[in-house]
């Protein structure tokens, strides 16, 4: 009996419509990288789907709302398609969903706040689409996530301090949108440890880049406890202030952005003697050029 089945990285091409039906048995569906097309059929979630992988395709149209009422499925991989519409507010009824990967497609309108209702997920990816509105103060309930990714949509309004109760965070990218306000003390109760309590997750702990939003005010010196954080990247806003010295209590940064942003104070080198430091990118109003430390 077919349980798994990947048919991935070829050029197989056409519609899945019809194409599964009869597998009855089946748990994990891994097509990425292949040239289908169509609407992802609802009755997969007839099936015991467990994964479901679909990346690199040419998927279009509405997520369809059956397969919202599947019971089994764990993990939608569907990034670069072309699937549009809004994410349903049924997506809340998908109760055991740990990882909703969306990147690159063609989603708009607002996260619905139902989405708070999914207390297992860990990965929730929606990268390069079109969506708008706040980010739902509800998503903040999902307090296993470890990798949010909204960069590269039009999300605005301010990050609340119920940020702070992802405290398993380790990636959180929300870079080019129209974020506003001042970074919160909070964001940083998720960066306070260096891995995560399972290993499986330890790839995605590291990156904190709210790059290319309108966020004003100052550094927080919560930042002292991103101890996790490796790349920091906070370009292109507008934050005031001096760079504060607690930076230098981060020892695994790599790679620190601060250019394009109206802060103040002397750089020097020796102002972050960290030993892992590749990078790191400093520029003012004042000073035309960036400041490059190459380790």
């Amino acid at each position: 009996m077919l349980s798994h089945l990947s048919l991935a990285d070829n050029e197989l091409t056409g519609s899945i419509q019809d194409a599964f039906k009869g597998c009855l048995n089946l748990t994990d569906l891994i097509l990425n990288r292949n040239k289908f097309f169509g609407q992802v059929p609802g009755y997969l979630s007839e099936l015991p789907l467990v994964t479901l992988e679909l990346l690199q395709n040419n998927f279009s149209g509405l997520l369809p709302a059956q397969l919202m009422h599947s019971k089994t499925i764990l993990e939608i991989y569907l990034s670069d398609n072309q699937i549009s519409g809004e994410l349903p507010d049924s997506i809340g009824w998908l109760s055991h969903l740990r990882r909703l990967q969306l990147d690159n497609n063609l989603l708009e309108g607002f996260l619905p706040s139902s989405i708070g209702r999914l207390g297992n997920l860990t990965n929730l990816s929606l990268r390069g689409n079109k969506l708008s509105g706040e980010i739902p103060i509800d998503l903040f309930n999902c307090t296993n996530l470890v990798e949010l990714n909204l960069g590269s949509n039009r999300i605005n309004g301010s990050l609340p301090e119920a940020i702070s109760k992802l405290k398993l965070l380790g990636d959180l990218v929300l870079s080019n949108n129209l974020i506003s306000g001042q970074i919160p003390e909070g964001i940083c109760t998720g960066f306070q440890q260096t891995q995560h309590p399972d290993s499986e997750f330890n790839q995605h702990y590291g990156i904190l880049d709210l790059s290319n939003n309108n966020l004003t005010g100052v550094i927080p010196h919560a930042i002292k406890n991103c101890v996790a954080v490796k790349e920091l990247r906070l370009q292109g806003n507008k934050l005031n202030g001096t760079i504060p010295p607690e930076l230098n209590d981060l020892t695994n940064l790599v790679l620190v952005d601060l250019s394009f942003n109206y802060l103040s104070g002397k750089l020097l080198s020796a102002q972050f003697p960290l030993k892992n430091l590749q990078g790191l990118f400093w520029q003012t109003t004042s000073l035309m050029a960036p400041f490059l430390i190459l380790a």
